[in-house]
């Protein structure tokens, strides 16, 4: 055997090695203040907890029934005449997979989280403080309107990011009819949907009676539908809001976006009956090859103080270099040739199995990855096709409001990481 003070040197390294882990640890943990070193703390423990009480009995329960499950299964795979040879099949699928993390590491960005602190820390300076409706006009003043009309015209403060079309405020009011009776109960009126209680009607100046000699398109006492503004619905911290609402762009530049919020605040286009208020507008930014979609979200609770929250949605453009744009096509392409193969081996082996064809797990996970990755080109599909109605509906209005209708390239990474799961099950069943 090994000799015995061989054993005595191992201990002496594994205690220095974990003195030196814990004296590296504490001097770290001076760095955090108490909330983080509460949190590190209480997932220290859980870490511990978790690993001792279920990850390792699980192990041990694995390492126990695996092998008798093994010999139990390995005669009736010999029973079974693959349909493909097991060595081009087990290639077939170390190329899909390939193929599948190339695909989803394309799909992201590794820039899209500077283009959002950036951002986020450019507009939404002071702008959780606002309380209450007279906090937004000096708030709109002193930040908004010195980082959205930068130096350089058509870019925004930082000089990289280009403001596509207008500026978009959109508010929604509360209805007459949100204001309940007195017989209803608290309870039913919690009940009561946030879209239903939203205001359509349309007024004059100063929410006074309509018009007639204002046209819908123009005035800002008038109700537009998410129709009409192409927008989708948002979710706040409160509700879910319709894209639709009383309506004002900014304008292009500092001096007009000034006038307009003046015109605002004079005119009392802010009120009691304000139920949200929507910042919106769209920058795009080559260096990064990316779209951002910003919202600052103002929602007025029922004690009457706002709430304020940012949203920030990215899109990838389609504007690609030749060099960077080959490689993920080609790459999606192949892949969908080999889900197409997939296919062509599924529909054989529901005619030689019929019926036994749904009690086999591989036939089911086969079957999942193929329905996954054509609800993805689809997807694909429809993003690409609205983001190109997008840009021509810019091309066509460049004043107008850019509405982006976000179906990003977020929207696919959920199918992608099911079927790399899916895969991976399989792959893990085979061997």
């Amino acid at each position: 055997g090994l000799p015995r003070w061989l054993a005595y040197l191992c201990w002496l390294l594994l205690g220095i090695t974990s003195l030196a882990s814990a004296f590296f640890t504490a001097l770290y943990s001076l760095e955090l203040n108490k909330d983080q070193a509460t949190s590190w703390v209480i997932s220290l423990v859980l870490s511990v907890l978790q690993n001792t009480f279920i990850s390792q009995p699980v192990k041990v329960l694995k390492t126990t029934f695996h092998p008798r499950l093994v010999l139990r299964t390995v005669h009736k795979r010999e029973t079974l005449a693959p349909l493909v040879p097991t060595h081009l099949s087990a290639l077939v699928q170390i190329l899909f997979l390939t193929l599948l993390m190339t695909t989803i590491y394309s799909a992201k960005n590794s820039n899209r989280f500077y283009l959002h602190q950036a951002i986020q820390k450019s507009f939404s300076h002071h702008f959780s403080e606002i309380k209450l409706l007279k906090d937004f006009y000096p708030w709109a003043i002193c930040t908004l309107l010195p980082n959205l009309y930068g130096d350089y015209r058509g870019f925004i403060t930082d000089g990289n990011s280009f403001l596509l079309g207008n500026v978009l405020l959109r508010q929604i009011r509360n209805a007459d009819t949100a204001l309940f009776p007195r017989r209803v109960s608290p309870q039913e009126q919690m009940k009561a949907s946030h879209q239903d209680q939203e205001d359509t009607e349309n007024y004059g100046v100063n929410w006074g009676p309509p018009d007639t000699n204002t046209t819908q398109s123009d005035s800002i006492w008038h109700y537009q539908s998410q129709e009409t503004l192409c927008g989708y619905p948002i979710q706040g911290e409160f509700a879910t809001y319709s894209g639709g609402g009383y309506v004002v762009r900014l304008g292009r530049n500092s001096s007009t976006a000034l006038r307009v919020l003046q015109h605002l605040k004079q005119n009392h286009w802010l009120d009691q009956h304000t139920k949200s208020l929507f910042v919106e507008f769209v920058v795009f930014n080559a260096n990064v090859n990316l779209f951002c979609v910003v919202t600052l979200i103002l929602e007025c609770s029922k004690l009457g103080a706002f709430f304020t929250s940012v949203r920030l949605d990215s899109l990838i453009s389609l504007w690609t270099s030749k060099n960077s744009f080959a490689w993920p096509i080609i790459s999606q392409v192949i892949y969908y040739l080999l889900v197409c193969y997939y296919t062509f081996i599924q529909g054989c082996r529901l005619k030689q199995q019929r019926w036994r064809f749904f009690s086999r797990k591989r036939n089911i996970l086969d079957t999942s990855i193929i329905l996954i990755s054509f609800v993805t080109l689809g997807l694909d599909m429809k993003r690409t096709s609205l983001h190109k109605k997008n840009l021509a509906r810019y091309r066509h209005n460049r004043d107008g409001y850019y509405a982006i209708i976000m179906l990003n390239n977020q929207t696919t990474l959920p199918c992608y990481r099911f079927v790399s799961f899916y895969e991976a099950v399989k792959m893990n069943s085979a061997v």
